[in-house]
């Protein structure tokens, strides 16, 4: 079987590691087979490996094929919902160890990247994004003491910066430069 080619996608593009791996032709004696190597597989392998396993990682195309080598690699400390919808539906105790998890994750991968000297361009960072003027106001609500760049002790632990953009704001901006720039057809 060969691999395919991979997607079109920013990870495509930018790997350091392009190499394709050879495909299993032969018997391997392993304490664990890890099926598919995107991150988590990866992940598993490397944890696994470092306790003390003897792990083999087979994938049937190339390394982050699937949804792993088509997002645009950030850390991202959140969930489909904000850490206060978790403490209000959940309670605080929840919201309070799934806030801790999301963070550790974020730990968890700018160790690795440090411990194995991974080439990855990594920066500390984000944004918020506001989509309209509700979204907005719930998260000029959110920050600290007024401020547009605040460091991210707000809902975090973390010595980063963070800055509340409104999306709307962008886009009318973008559109008035676009329509006072003649010289673009």
């Amino acid at each position: 079987m060969t691999a395919q080619a991979h997607t079109t996608s920013y990870y495509a593009a930018s790997a350091n590691e392009k190499q394709l791996r050879p495909a299993l032709t032969d018997n391997i004696d392993a304490d664990v087979c890890v099926i598919g190597a995107g991150f988590t597989g990866l992940s598993s392998a490397l944890h696994l490996a470092k306790a003390g396993f003897k792990v083999v990682v087979l994938e049937a195309n190339r390394i982050a094929f699937g949804a792993s080598g088509r997002n645009g690699g950030q850390i991202v400390h959140s969930y489909s919902r904000d850490i206060d919808f978790i403490h209000k539906h959940y309670g605080k105790e929840t919201g309070t160890a799934m806030a801790s998890m999301a963070f550790e994750g974020g730990e968890i991968i700018r160790g690795l990247v440090d411990e194995f000297n991974i080439q990855c361009d990594l920066k500390d960072g984000g944004i918020f994004a506001a989509c309209n003027d509700k979204q907005m106001r719930e998260l000029e609500g959110k920050k600290p003491s007024g401020r547009l760049t605040a460091t991210a002790s707000w809902n975090c632990s973390t010595p980063q910066k963070f800055r509340i953009i409104s999306v709307l704001a962008v886009i009318k901006a973008v559109c008035w430069i676009r329509a006072a720039d003649t010289s673009t057809p």
